[in-house]
């Protein structure tokens, strides 16, 4: 029983962070709405189809692809294609592999063990977003559904880069590799639990400073812009009558003028005797 319930957290979750990258890269149709782990998303039906043979032992290492077509100059700039790469350039190699404990899994707190899984999709569900490929996708996104716009394509592997491809991927089976002279960043999310087996994540991607991004004004040019504005507000301000006027603060040269023997120390004003009801000092300073 306690195996039957862990085989089923470990697919789900393995599941779940397919159709998370998918979901963020690459445009699919709606799906069925999915609640595991508390992370609503929406199942990829091609994916959920692939599968199906690796539930049946899901020790078998995944390989998720995303990749795009640069048959276009422009889209060969966006992601900075050397001359060497082919028209199918990798942007990210995902790979997943489920390590079972030797031994047959016993007393597992399932409280604690299922919120594991939640914190760790939640991280990559973070991290998707920080990856230079989600500028990408999000411009491309922009373009809306024309024909001619270029998209995101996937591939998913089960058991290494030779076990198939998904029949969503592309009309190609072309090989996918990471060109020569082409250093993919890499990063490993810590698995969840490794009293009952281990659930390796691991993503390698184009490395941000191939991608081509719209420059930003300036720093010092949006300071002035502020500062133009700030002015034209303060000379064309004119208060309206009875506006409440902010007090006089007295300074310590005020001060030092006083002939009653305040303290100049202090700062403060000698107290008029006419004035029944003198204001109080500054806040933080003693009264006299």
């Amino acid at each position: 029983m306690e195996a039957q319930k862990l085989q089923l957290v470990v697919r789900n979750c393995v599941q779940k962070t397919l159709e998370l990258v998918l979901r963020a890269r690459v445009p699919l149709g709606r799906g069925t709405p999915n609640h595991w782990f508390n992370l609503e998303s929406e199942e990829v039906a091609c994916v959920r189809d692939r599968l199906e043979g690796w539930k049946q032992r899901i020790s078998q290492p995944l390989q998720l692809d995303i990749f795009i077509d640069t048959s276009s100059s422009a889209v060969r700039a966006a992601v900075g294609a050397q001359p060497n790469e082919p028209h199918l350039v990798l942007l990210e190699r995902w790979t997943l592999r489920y390590e079972p404990a030797p031994h047959a899994p016993e007393a597992i707190g399932w409280p604690t063990f299922y919120k594991r899984f939640m914190v760790l999709l939640r991280s990559l569900a973070a991290f998707l977003r920080l990856m230079p490929a989600h500028r990408l996708a999000s411009s491309l996104g922009r373009l809306g559904h024309a024909s001619d716009a270029p998209a995101l394509g996937f591939r998913v592997c089960i058991g290494g880069p030779h076990g198939g491809r998904s029949s969503e991927a592309s009309p190609e089976a072309a090989p996918l590799d990471f060109a020569a002279g082409v250093s993919p960043q890499q990063h490993a999310f810590s698995p969840p639990d490794s009293t009952h087996g281990k659930l390796r994540i691991a993503v390698s991607y184009r490395p941000p400073s191939l991608f081509t991004r719209t420059a930003r004004p300036a720093a010092a040019a949006v300071r002035c812009s502020s500062d133009r504005m700030s002015a034209a507000l303060i000379a064309n301000y004119l208060p309206t009558e009875g506006a409440r006027q902010p007090p006089a603060v007295a300074t310590l040269d005020e001060a030092a003028l006083g002939a009653d023997g305040s303290n100049p120390r202090f700062g403060l004003l000698p107290r008029p005797a006419s004035a029944p009801h003198a204001p109080s000092p500054p806040v933080g300073l003693p009264s006299s």
